[in-house]
C-alpha cells in the first residue's frame, strides 16, 4: 500500500530526505522526511495530506526521530505503510 500518486508532491525544503510513509486511522496520510535545521542539527518533519493531495492540519517539525514517529503512531494514529 502506497500514497495516492499525487499525494506527496516534490520535496521538502528543510527536509528533503523521504524516510517513510504512514496511513492514518481517519483516511489521511503522513510522510516522515529528514533535514538540517538552521544551526546544522537534525530535524524531522512531519507532513500530512488528504488522499489526491490536499494539505490539512498535523503536520510538524520535531527533533527526534523517535519523537516523530511517536507522534505520527500515538497522537495520529498511523501506521507505517512504507520505509
Amino acid at each position: 500500500m502506497r500514497p495516492p500518486q499525487g499525494t506527496f508532491r516534490g520535496r521538502n525544503f528543510m527536509t528533503p530526505e523521504w524516510l517513510s510513509y504512514y496511513h492514518l486511522s481517519d483516511g489521511r496520510w503522513a510522510e516522515l522526511s529528514k533535514g538540517r535545521g538552521i544551526e546544522g542539527e537534525t530535524i524531522y518533519g512531519v507532513t500530512v495530506r488528504k488522499s489526491g493531495g490536499g494539505h490539512t492540519e498535523g503536520s510538524k517539525l520535531l527533533y527526534s526521530r523517535r519523537a516523530a514517529e511517536l507522534y505520527i503512531t500515538v497522537d495520529l494514529h498511523g501506521v507505517l505503510v512504507v520505509r
